[in-house]
């Protein structure tokens, strides 16, 4: 069907696609181009972006394929047909309706959804990009078939494929937050990108059911998804047609996931499984598609039964226990006990009462009342039995012993993500330093944010901490406003519980200076702040600090004192390759941090490596080392460090970086030559062109340099 205006758009607002928006504008305004196609999958946004980037132009004329227009040939080009409907020829037809006068420019044709169009709406689609008749873009999703026709708008050269991915968790942030007109906390967000799966469609249809509530004016999760009529429309059109024995799969998958390919095909069959597999709905480690939704939907004696399954197929998984008691059949109360013990240690209180108070019920002695008390005594932490402070000491301490092991995983928090009110606001502060150390300063920021607001409802201390950790992310970003602020507030809040405010906001400090452009300042304060350090994660991180601010000279001897392994030994090994202004030492670094997923340190300590290697006159080791400490950088959410200043994304040509992407992903130049319809001598001289751009060698450090760039056109 032919339309002006896809139906429901624009009541949310359009961010985070500036860079897919200024290719398709440039692919459009093009003298002689022919437009884009937009692919990507279910619910991303291809529809919203095509139409924000063809307001901009002229005349704009939209079709749409339909499933159920899919038989009835040029169905989507009914609009721009003559009333009488298959008198003349659709060729003509059409071209005439969007034919201008001479002097004005071609129409924006949109076709939307064109792996719906028939057969013979395809082929003029085809027959339009050949004949230039009008800038167009098309939208295709990813994972469906698409007619012949349609794939050769992209195959052939006709139009350039541009890939639309989901959201970024602070691009989505930033859309819920303005839509909501209030602050949504970054665990409901990251709550709500993880159900939908990256389409904004199922976001929306969430929010507009409930799955946010506000409080003290901000907006967090309700506890569940909430499932109306809308929401499971929308998540039956996304999964399409499956059987009884589809759904089965993809419910065990939901409650049970992770599940290993064999265990789902013993529960639901090898057939089903491998059905699921081909429509693209088999998700062993992250789960079905829509999971909480999916287990929403089902109804309390089908969960039960569904529980029930999943304990008996596996019932050496440590979630078996669980999986029994949810299912109406508890099982041995030894087990119940140390699911209580695991479920206390973890800090998730709610469930180590729920599986403490079954052991107890299922005959499980003394044993079960002392695992019940324990997690009771968790769940009052401020009465006269409470541990609170032991508990979160001991979760501080383990993160800590952690991070200076090189253990920068989210293993040391999981499950600790507790209910409770105290343990929110240090979970918070906990999560923005993993965060902010993996080089997420976004998220760290929204975490650090998440712990201040609930300073009214847990002990100063956490919030401290939280500030800290904000100020911190607010330097990195180069906010210096924001990073003030947050220090003078976290400098209220002094020590409770035996868990110091001041570490979070000791380490912020010199990076605050750092954003406000005073970099000797910072030098001072990092140095003055390892001279007073009573803890080692104080004494490390300050005196990294300083080799990262461009002081590695003054603390390479103190760092290599502290070197008794793990991070401690890495640091110092970067301030002796700094001082020594040695760029192959540097790179080497640079790897082992990535290695740790200390992304910002690496993207540092390879713009170290490019400049160490221009001094050396080593031009094509400094042109690989910008290039790959750019794409780290472009991993770190916009962190703005000193050292990362010099660092411009390495230029390609549109061409160039086609074949370069073809060639990372394997493709020999004789085969990159066929699917471009170009010569194989020419293949080879924009290879050369790129590596040279690139300072790599060959396809392997392409593909490794490429995973990280994002396209840019020179």
């Amino acid at each position: 069907m032919s339309q002006t205006e896809p139906v429901g758009y624009g009541r949310w607002p359009f961010t985070g696609r500036e860079e897919q928006s200024r290719q398709v504008t440039t692919a459009l305004r093009a003298r002689t181009g022919r437009g884009v196609v937009l692919a990507g999958g279910a619910g991303v946004g291809r529809s919203r972006l095509a139409s924000e980037c063809a307001r901009g132009f002229g005349p704009v004329q939209w079709i749409v394929g339909t499933r159920c227009g899919a038989a009835l040939p040029f169905s989507a080009f009914a609009g721009l047909r003559s009333p009488e409907g298959g008198a003349g020829d659709p060729i003509r037809e059409v071209t005439a309706a969007l034919r201008r006068p001479p002097g004005q420019e071609r129409p924006v044709l949109v076709v939307d959804d064109a792996h719906l169009l028939d057969p013979e709406s395809a082929a003029l689609v085809h027959h339009l990009a050949v004949r230039r008749e009008a800038r167009m873009i098309v939208t295709v999703r990813d994972g469906e078939p698409a007619p012949d026709a349609v794939v050769a708008l992209w195959k052939d050269d006709l139009l350039r494929r541009l890939e639309v991915p989901p959201l970024p968790h602070d691009d989505l942030a930033r859309v819920l937050t303005s839509a909501l007109a209030g602050h949504v906390e970054a665990r409901a967000v990251r709550r709500l990108a993880a159900i939908a799966g990256g389409d904004l469609r199922m976001v929306e249809e969430l929010v507009l059911a409930g799955a946010l509530a506000r409080e003290d004016g901000v907006w967090g999760w309700r506890g569940r998804p909430v499932v109306n009529g809308r929401v499971r429309e929308l998540v039956a059109t996304r999964l399409g047609d499956l059987d009884p024995a589809e759904w089965d799969a993809l419910t065990y998958l939901a409650f049970g996931a992770p599940l290993t390919p064999g265990t789902l095909a013993r529960l639901a069959g090898p057939e089903t499984a491998e059905r699921l597999e081909a429509k693209g709905l088999l998700t062993c480690a992250g789960g079905a598609p829509y999971a909480e939704v999916v287990r929403a939907m089902c109804g309390p004696v089908r969960a039960m039964r569904v529980r029930r399954t999943l304990a008996e197929a596996e019932p050496r998984d440590r979630r078996a226990a669980l999986w029994r008691l949810d299912g109406g059949r508890p099982g041995d109360p030894a087990a119940l006990t140390e699911s209580c013990r695991a479920a206390v240690e973890a800090l998730d209180v709610p469930l180590a009462v729920r599986l403490g108070r079954a052991a107890v019920a299922a005959g499980g002695g003394e044993d079960a009342a002392a695992a019940l008390t324990a997690a009771l005594d968790a769940e009052n932490p401020r009465g006269p039995h409470g541990d609170a402070g032991r508990r979160l000491r001991a979760e501080h301490e383990r993160l800590t012993a952690a991070v200076l092991a090189g253990d920068l995983t989210d293993e040391p928090l999981l499950g600790a993500d507790a209910e409770w009110d105290v343990a929110a606001s240090a979970y918070c502060g906990q999560r923005a330093r993993l965060h902010r150390l993996r080089g997420e300063v976004r998220q760290a920021l929204a975490w650090g944010r998440d712990g201040a607001w609930r300073s009214p409802r847990g002990p100063a201390v956490f919030a401290g901490q939280c500030l800290g950790e904000l100020a911190h992310a607010a330097a990195l970003l180069g906010d210096a406003a924001t990073a003030r602020r947050a220090l003078a507030a976290a400098g209220e809040h002094g020590r409770l519980l035996g868990v110091s405010a001041g570490t979070a906001a000791e380490l912020a400090a010199p990076w605050a200076e750092a954003a406000a452009g005073d970099q000797a300042a910072a030098v001072r304060r990092a140095l003055a702040a390892a001279d007073r350090a009573e803890d080692a994660e104080v004494a490390l991180f300050s005196l990294h600090s300083a080799v990262r601010l461009g002081a590695a000279e003054e603390v390479a001897g103190r760092l290599r004192r502290l070197a008794d392994g793990g991070l401690a030994a890495l640091c110092a090994r970067h301030a002796e390759a700094c001082a020594g202004d040695d760029g192959a030492a540097l790179h080497a670094v640079a790897r082992e941090f990535e290695v740790l997923h200390l992304t910002l340190y690496a993207a540092e300590a390879q713009a170290q490596a490019a400049r160490a290697y221009r001094r050396a006159g080593e031009h094509r080791q400094a042109k690989a080392a910008a290039a790959t400490g750019w794409a780290l950088s472009r991993r770190c959410e916009g962190a703005h460090t000193p050292a990362l200043a010099e660092l411009t994304a390495p230029e390609l040509t549109l061409r160039q970086l086609e074949i370069a992407r073809l060639a990372a992903a394997g493709l020999s130049n004789r085969a990159i030559a066929e699917r471009l319809t170009v010569s194989i001598r020419t293949v080879a001289n924009h290879l050369c062109g790129a590596y040279e751009r690139l300072g790599v060698n060959d396809r392997a450090g392409l593909a490794r340099l490429l995973a990280g760039l994002e396209r840019r056109v020179a």
